[in-house]
This record gives C-alpha cells, structure tokens and sequence, in this order.
C-alpha cells in the first residue's frame, strides 16, 4: 500500500538543510577559538572549553529534550527549539566576557538538538527508504564537520575518519530505527547520548594534551 504521508524529495532536502544548519552551531567555533582568545585576552585552552561545552550542552539536550519527541508534536518541536537557537546565536553576538560565551554555548548546544528530533520523523515518514533518507541527512552532518578544516592533508584525513564514522552511524541508526516505532526518540536519546558523552570526553582529553604537550601529544593520543 502506497504510504501518502512518505516525504517528497524537496521536503527530505529541507531537512537535510535544516539539520546542516542546526548542528553545524556546535562546530562554527572550532576554526576560530585562536581569535575568541584574542578577542577576550585569554589561554586558547579557556577558549578551547567553548568547544567542549558546546558538546556538554548538545549532550543534555539529547537526554532531556529528545525524549520529547515521543511525547509532543515533534514539528513543533523542532520549530522551537530553531527558535530559541537563533535568539541565543543573537545574544551571542553581544556577549562581552569569556564567561558570557561559554554559557551561551551550552545553549547552543542544548537547541541544536533539533536534528535527532528530525532524523526519527524523517525515518518514520520514510519506512520504504529509512536508510536512504536517513543517509541523505547525516551526509549533510559530514560536510559540516569538514568546513572547520582547511590544510589538504587534514581534510583528507577527517574525510577518511568522518566517512567510517558516518557509514556506521547510518548503519546503527537505520538498524534502531526499526525497533519501537512509538519510541524512537527515546531510543534515539540512549545511542546519541553515549556517542556525544564519547565526543565530550575525547574533546576534554584533546585540550589536556594541547596545553600540556601541544601537537605531538594531540596526534598521539589520537592513535592510542
């Protein structure tokens, strides 16, 4: 039986377009941490913290606000949480002290969570193309997190990292998916909860080796 609900073509772009732009708040600070320390006369390493808490935020909002999307309308929920995204991406602007941004950007963190609230409503619009729709829009995820990246070489490393990392994400959550489909964002909330408190960590340990061992360390603990 044909499924009139299944999501048009444009309306999986519109998402995939959505979610590049929401979740891409959570990486716009990484190429320029080296300016935010300039700007407010701190360590790169306080400036460094923006991009963990910014994790930490998108974290809780995973645990806390996903869930939600089982309960309540998930449109208006992800309508909402745009909202309160770009009014505090417009405070942001004004901030005047290191400790101003990295409130704002445990917030911004928390209200970029609206892609985990598309992806199970786009997955469950699609049942017939769930893999396909749901690759489409964390595709989009990849190429955001490749435009903090600028040496060739790097990019060409991050490309090979974010290919496998991405093949298994879909993977996975194609696979979860499939389970309760009265429960998907709450299933959604438990596999991306564990895989940013991974990220969050990872980032902490980053900046630990960055203060204390610059680059060398970095790389290394990266291959350990």
């Amino acid at each position: 039986m044909e499924n009139n609900n299944a999501l048009t073509k444009f309306q999986v772009l519109l998402m995939t377009i959505a979610t590049g732009a929401s979740v891409a708040n959570i990486y716009y600070n990484q190429p320029i941490l080296k300016d935010i320390a300039l700007t407010f006369d701190v360590t790169e390493s306080k400036a460094g913290i923006i991009s963990m808490l910014s994790q930490i935020g998108y974290g809780l909002g995973l645990f806390f606000i996903i869930p939600l999307g089982d309960k309540i309308n998930k449109k208006n929920l992800i309508i909402t949480l745009l909202i309160l995204l770009i009014a505090t991406l417009l405070l942001m602007t004004f901030s005047s002290s290191i400790q101003e941004v990295w409130l704002l950007s445990i917030l911004i963190g928390i209200f970029s969570v609206s892609v985990q609230v598309i992806l199970p409503m786009a997955a469950s619009l699609n049942p017939a193309s769930r893999g396909k729709t749901v690759g489409m829009i964390l595709f989009s995820l990849l190429l955001i997190k490749l435009l903090p990246n600028s040496t060739v070489t790097l990019i060409f490393a991050v490309i090979l990292l974010d290919i496998g990392i991405q093949g298994m994400q879909v993977t996975n959550v194609a696979m979860i998916y499939t389970l309760d489909q009265t429960a998907h964002s709450r299933i959604n909330t438990i596999y991306m909860t564990s895989y940013f408190i991974g990220g969050a960590l990872g980032t902490f340990v980053g900046l630990q080796c960055w203060k204390y061992g610059g680059w060398n360390l970095v790389v290394w603990q990266m291959l350990l």
